[in-house]
């Protein structure tokens, strides 16, 4: 009976929490203007409701539960959709939800017309169903409808959905990632790296209630358990990385990246090895199209000129000033001390080194490091406090970008140097 009263409390911690979420995004203490706060709110929502169902429904409260189950696989199949919503709009600061974006809800608008049919039945059968008792022979039709619904919804619908927004979610991140890197010399707390442990979480959740329900482990409402604890840390983790994306991406995404989002006639594609490095100068095979016809940047206002002198004045720049080693330095930063448009910026250095902004600010923090590390009076300093001082925010980004350039780790790197300098210093 007691264990049966915690898991009770426990399920409505859930909704409460759920509840406690919705209310923080939907204006408590956030601009109610800001859109991925509209939607994660509705996500928190429907999960209270959705939440709030299953427990009427574990718990005995079958009175209540009459009018509100054709509601529970709806709020269930809304969850995602909303969640996508959110993405969308954090990624992208002019998504709004037009009339395409209504079609993700079409699978519960279609199951919750579906489920209308279990007003069909009087009350004395509903409650039959609801406690899981066979139904007059008359209402079995209804019964078997009602349960083919839930049983498609749950482990075709819902499993299609999962499987079609994880990829959308990947698409979204990956652009967006890419977006960022022609924009910020770092990726650290922007780059949505908590969303991928997301979904990590919900799939194995996902699979796990699935077996659960297969295998029938009913033992001490292990069920309902197995789900609360495993809903209530993914929504906090959820709650807790939005509530602090808010106050990060916003920003970064507001301003910069909608700067340098190119119209259509500057199409900009990276480019491979058809650039003259020495004086920035474009060289476009005839197979190089973009849409099938359209050369690279064929149509972008930015000259070869313009170009070899927005390259001229950053390498100045970054020499004399060494702006990369600033942290959190951005393209807009760079382009208002050369006094230069950021989209031209961006485009001059996607030409003519090949890279975004992100690796080419850390390409140059690699070399300063490369250059500290070469020195043998600088050896007691560690490697990660060196590669702070040159702007580097984190020992994963440090690794990753020194690896990338030099193939081997900055230890090695370093190690290797000081054996050559001091065969050096036998020799002499």
């Amino acid at each position: 009976m007691f264990s049966g009263f915690y898991i009770e409390m426990l399920a409505l911690v859930l909704i409460w929490q759920a509840l406690v979420f919705s209310g923080l995004f939907l204006g408590i203490q956030y601009n109610t203007k800001h859109y991925p706060d509209k939607f994660i709110a509705l996500f928190m929502l429907t999960n209270a409701g959705y939440f709030a169902i299953t427990w009427l429904a574990n718990f005995g409260h079958i009175s209540a539960l009459r009018y509100a189950y054709p509601l529970a696989m709806p709020l269930l199949l809304c969850h995602l959709p909303f969640f996508y919503w959110y993405v969308s709009a954090l990624t992208d600061t002019g998504f709004r939800v037009k009339k395409k974006q209504i079609l993700h809800l079409v699978p519960a608008i279609v199951v919750l017309i579906l489920q209308m049919t279990f007003f069909l039945l009087p009350d004395n059968q509903a409650v039959l169903f609801l406690e899981k008792d066979p139904l007059s022979p008359a209402y079995n039709l209804v019964r078997a409808i009602l349960l083919g619904i839930n049983w498609i919804s749950y482990f075709l619908v819902l499993t299609v959905q999962f499987i079609y927004y994880v990829m959308k979610y990947r698409n979204l991140l990956q652009e967006y990632r890419n977006r960022i890197e022609d924009v910020y010399s770092f990726r650290e707390k922007i780059d949505l790296r908590w969303m991928r442990t997301l979904m990590i979480g919900i799939l194995l959740l996902f699979l796990g209630n699935n077996l659960v329900y297969i295998l029938k482990i009913n033992f001490h409402l292990f069920p309902v358990l197995f789900f609360s604890l495993g809903m209530l840390a993914i929504n906090f983790f959820i709650g807790y990385h939005a509530l602090m994306q808010t106050t990060v991406v916003n920003v970064v995404t507001s301003t910069a990246l909608q700067q340098l989002t190119l119209p259509v006639d500057a199409i900009q594609v990276p480019y491979g090895n058809g650039i003259d490095k020495v004086n920035g100068n474009e060289k476009v095979n005839d197979n190089e199209k973009v849409n099938g016809d359209i050369p690279k940047y064929k149509r972008s206002a930015l000259k070869n000129e313009t170009r070899g002198m927005i390259i001229q004045k950053l390498t100045v720049l970054m020499e004399e000033e060494e702006l990369y080693t600033e942290a959190q330095l951005s393209i807009d930063q760079v382009a208002e001390k050369l006094n230069v448009n950021s989209k031209y910026l961006s485009q001059a250095i996607n030409e003519v080194y090949n890279y975004n902004f992100y690796n080419f600010v850390n390409d140059l923090r690699v070399e300063k490091v490369k250059g500290f590390l070469k020195i043998n009076s600088l050896g007691h300093y560690s490697i990660e406090g060196i590669a702070q001082q040159v702007g580097f925010q984190s020992k994963s980004s440090f690794y990753a970008a020194f690896k990338k350039s030099t193939g081997m780790t900055p230890a090695a790197y370093r190690s290797i140097n000081q054996m050559k300098a001091e065969k050096k210093n036998e020799v002499a």
